[in-house]
């Protein structure tokens, strides 16, 4: 489902990584593994 108005894909994702990191107490390894990416992806999306 498309939304009708336009909208930041980059803060979207950077909201999800933010929200995995919360979720999993600050544990980076296991956020990063819950979202399917790199520990060094999550961290280059949190340093934005």
């Amino acid at each position: 489902m498309l939304p009708d108005a336009p909208f930041d894909v980059e803060a979207l994702v950077d909201g999800l990584v933010r929200k995995a990191v919360e979720r999993f107490g600050g544990n980076k390894s296991r956020a990063a593994a819950h979202l399917g990416i790199s520990r060094f992806a999550l961290h280059r999306r949190l340093s934005k």
